[in-house]
């Protein structure tokens, strides 16, 4: 369920109710968009999805282009980029 809602931190009204006032407040903001959408999504996604999940079709979900999301995702370069565009 990738969806903007109250459930996930909401979308656009979020970004108009909680505008970041300093830089501190850009980065604490960041912070809890990534750990929405790098952590909770795709733990949510994992839970959904298992690595060896076969869909009804009888084919592999994670079949490529599509791949299992490991820890390799979560190097720093994406955290210093989204932290950096989110400002």
């Amino acid at each position: 369920m990738l969806r903007g809602d109250e459930n996930w931190g909401g979308g656009i009204q979020d970004c108009i109710l909680s505008r970041c006032e300093t830089f501190e407040d850009c980065i604490i903001w960041a912070r809890k968009k990534f750990e929405i959408y790098f952590s909770y999504m795709m733990k949510q996604l994992i839970h959904s999805f298992p690595e060896n999940y076969i869909n009804d079709k009888g084919k592999r979900f994670w079949a490529p282009p599509k791949r299992f999301p490991t820890r390799k995702l979560f190097i720093y370069l994406f955290i210093y980029v989204f932290i950096y565009f989110s400002k």
